[in-house]
């Protein structure tokens, strides 16, 4: 359970980087995260249970440069959301540097052959106690790596909460979301947080009970305390699968002085009713006129008969972000844009089947002109969405044509 717990949260993070990126490029942290935390569990796992050496040798100590990007890539993921847009900054680059350092003072033991990792890790498989003398990194013993990396994901953790509680004082009434989703959206995000306080404590026990005591070394590797950590992972997967809108982020209008005025502290506070039925209207108001906007766009030009139209080039049309216009056509037009695209390219092509200055053109030709590569795409794609094949349209229109 331990390992399958870790192998879908690896899994889950490849999923949200494949899938989720086009839509909302946030996603590359929490992805990035949620692949750190499951890499260094199963290291333990392999490490304490299987006792592998092959894998042992290639993942014991080697990552410990990517465990102090935990901390930054959370920050980097609240920020991001809470704002409403990627960010990246050249500042952004000194969150980095205590993994640098890491990573400077651990570069003697990676350069190192793969048969000396791998006396090593049998040298620790014959007793577990030497993991607390084993000193890879000239500038930090494992303690202090311990501490240090306890310690960052510690500060981070802490400083999301604080942009979570600021958000939710100033921010969160210009958020375009329907009030349960938005609720559901900022619960998450703190639970994400208690979830992570709760794994870093734990560990930490975990940290201090075999400092302060080394014999209890091998009991406290399989102890409950470790195995607490996984369960609170596990709570980060079932989380993401069970509300997977929450990945949107936080679409949220554009704040004038106007509307700071019409919306002042004293409203918010004695009119809550009145001030809720205002922003669901700015939800829906907002929305709908983009649904209008997006199927404009499609009714007033053929750029999605291009073969290589993509999210992107809507983007570029609508000129809004990029989540906002998946959330627009996921909960409001009720379709993908491959949905979307395909409809208007097979309203097209059961026109242009039957235009006079189209008479001249094979199927191939239609097929290329409808955005598609090949025939037995486009001859597929036609027959699935007007169930009779291309020719059956224009022979069935001919005939209607002569009665």
């Amino acid at each position: 359970m331990f390992l399958g717990a870790l192998l879908l949260l690896l899994l889950l993070s490849f999923l949200l980087l494949i899938f989720n990126f086009q839509h909302n490029k946030n996603t590359i942290f929490l992805s990035a995260l949620l692949s750190i935390f499951a890499l260094y569990g199963i290291t333990h796992y392999i490490v304490t249970i299987t006792q592998s050496v092959f894998w042992g040798a290639l993942l014991y100590v080697n990552l410990t440069p990517l465990y102090l990007l935990s901390g930054p890539l959370l920050y980097f993921y609240v920020r991001n959301t809470l704002a409403d847009k990627y960010i990246f900054r050249k500042i952004d680059l000194l969150h980095f540097i205590p993994a640098l350092i890491l990573f400077i003072g651990l570069w003697p033991h990676l350069s190192s052959s793969f048969e000396y990792k791998k006396e090593i890790i049998n040298d620790l498989y014959s007793d577990n106690t030497k993991a607390l003398s084993f000193q890879a990194n000239v500038f930090f013993n494992m303690t202090e790596n311990f501490v240090l990396r306890l310690s960052s994901i510690l500060l981070y953790t802490f400083k999301g909460l604080q942009l979570l509680y600021q958000y939710r004082k100033n921010e969160y009434r210009y958020v375009l979301l329907p009030p349960q989703q938005k609720k559901t959206t900022l619960r998450w995000l703190l639970l994400l947080h208690c979830i992570i306080l709760c794994t870093v404590l734990s560990y930490g026990l975990f940290v201090i009970k075999i400092t302060l005591n080394p014999d209890v070394f091998n009991s406290a590797l399989n102890g409950a305390i470790i195995y607490g950590s996984a369960f609170f992972l596990s709570l980060i997967v079932i989380s993401l699968l069970a509300f997977p809108d929450i990945l949107y982020g936080f679409p949220r209008r554009e704040r004038t002085k106007a509307s700071e005025q019409s919306v002042s502290a004293k409203q918010i506070k004695n009119n809550t009713k009145i001030l809720s039925k205002s922003l669901d209207q700015d939800e829906k108001e907002y929305y709908q006129t983009l649904s209008k906007n997006i199927i404009g766009f499609f009714k007033n030009n053929t750029a999605y008969l291009d073969p290589n139209f993509k999210m992107t080039d809507l983007v570029r049309a609508m000129e809004v972000p990029e989540h906002h216009i998946s959330y627009c056509l996921n909960r409001y037009l009720k379709q993908s844009l491959h949905q979307l695209k395909l409809s208007y390219r097979m309203q097209w092509a059961a026109s242009a089947l039957l235009d006079p200055k189209y008479k001249t053109f094979s199927l191939d030709n239609f097929a290329n002109k409808a955005g598609y590569k090949s025939k037995s795409a486009f001859y597929n794609a036609f027959k699935e969405h007007h169930g009779i094949t291309p020719l059956e349209h224009q022979k069935l229109s001919y005939t209607s044509s002569k009665f």
